[in-house]
C-alpha cells in the first residue's frame, strides 16, 4: 500500500465512524477542524458550499444538525456562501417522513436542486431548481450555455403529468416497492456476506454502500463480479483522489427481491475468494 493510500486509510479509520449522525453531531457541538474550515485557510470566502448529505453512501444527516453545521462553520466565522442542497432522492423515504428542505428555512442563501429522473421519468433527464430571485436569470444563462436548451416536449409532458395525475400517490407506491427491495438486499447481505464487511441501512433512495476490508480493491474485482453476473459501482468512482477503493455501491431499485438475493449470494462468493487470496480471515 503506498503512502497516500495509507494516509487515506488512517483518515478513514480515525475520522469516518459509521454513524454519520454521531460524526456530524460531534463536529457541530465541539467545533473540530473540518473540510469547510480548511477552505477558509486558502480562500477568503468559498463561493458555494455543497450540502450533499451522506453522499456517496446516502446516509441521512439530520436537517437540524446540518443547519447547525452551516450556521457554526460558515456564519459564525463571518463568512457567507451560497449553499447548494442537492436532493434528488428526497421524496423516496421509507422509514420516516422526508425532512424539510433547508431551502424552506433560508430562501436567500440556499439553492435547492431536484430531479424527475428518480421519481417519474428517468429517460427525460429533466431536473429543477429553486434559487434566490437574484440568481434566476444567471442560472438560466448558465443552463443555456451548458446544455443549449432542455427538450420542450419533455418539460411539457412533465408539467402535464404533475397537473393532471396523482403523482404523490405514484411516488408513494414507488417507495413501498423500493422498501421491499431494500429489505431484501439487507436480509441477503446479513445472510451471505462476510462478517468483515459492513454496509449502510438506507432510509430511502436506491443504494446500499458496502465497505470491505481495506486490502480489497473493488475496481480490480469488477471483472470477476461481472463473470458472476453481478454489476456494482466501485467506491473510487465517487472520489477525486482514489479514496474508497475498498467500497462499492449496490442498487436495489430495479431487480426483484429474488434476483437481489441471487446477486448478493453470487457477489459474496466473489468477495470471499478475494479475501481468501489475500489471507484475510472472516
Amino acid at each position: 500500500m503506498n503512502s497516500s493510500s495509507s494516509d487515506g486509510l488512517e483518515r478513514y479509520q480515525t475520522h469516518e465512524p459509521e454513524n454519520l449522525q454521531e460524526r456530524y453531531a460531534h463536529r457541530a457541538a465541539h467545533m473540530k477542524p473540518s473540510e469547510i474550515r480548511s477552505l477558509f485557510a486558502v480562500a477568503s470566502r468559498p463561493e458555494i458550499v455543497s450540502l450533499a448529505g451522506g453522499m456517496p453512501n446516502l446516509s441521512a444527516i439530520p436537517m437540524d444538525m446540518m443547519a447547525g453545521i452551516v450556521e457554526k462553520l460558515i456564519r459564525d466565522d463571518g463568512q457567507e456562501a451560497l449553499q447548494v442542497e442537492d436532493n434528488p432522492y428526497g421524496l423516496l423515504g421509507f422509514d420516516r417522513p422526508s425532512p424539510n428542505a433547508m431551502r424552506a428555512e433560508d430562501s436567500e442563501n440556499v439553492i435547492y436542486l431536484g430531479s424527475f429522473s428518480k421519481t417519474i421519468v428517468p429517460g427525460f433527464r429533466i431536473g429543477w431548481a429553486l434559487v434566490p430571485q437574484s440568481l434566476k436569470e444567471k442560472l438560466v444563462i448558465a443552463s443555456e450555455s451548458s446544455i443549449l436548451c432542455p427538450s420542450n416536449f419533455s418539460q411539457m409532458a412533465i408539467a402535464s403529468y404533475l397537473a393532471n395525475q396523482p403523482w404523490r400517490e405514484q411516488i408513494a407506491s414507488f417507495c413501498a416497492l423500493y422498501k421491499v427491495r431494500r429489505d431484501a438486499m439487507l436480509s441477503a447481505l446479513d445472510a451471505y456476506f462476510p462478517k468483515a464487511a459492513t454496509w449502510t441501512k438506507p432510509a430511502g433512495g436506491f443504494y446500499v454502500w458496502v465497505t470491505l476490508p481495506p486490502e480489497i480493491d473493488t475496481k480490480a474485482m469488477v471483472p470477476r463480479a461481472i463473470a458472476a453476473k453481478v454489476a456494482y459501482v466501485p467506491g473510487t468512482a465517487f472520489y477525486a483522489d482514489g479514496f474508497g477503493s475498498w467500497s462499492l455501491r449496490l442498487s436495489y431499485c430495479y431487480p426483484t427481491p429474488e434476483r437481489i438475493t441471487q446477486g448478493v449470494m453470487a457477489l459474496s462468493k466473489v468477495v470471499e475468494q478475494e479475501m481468501l487470496s489475500r489471507g484475510i480471515t472472516n
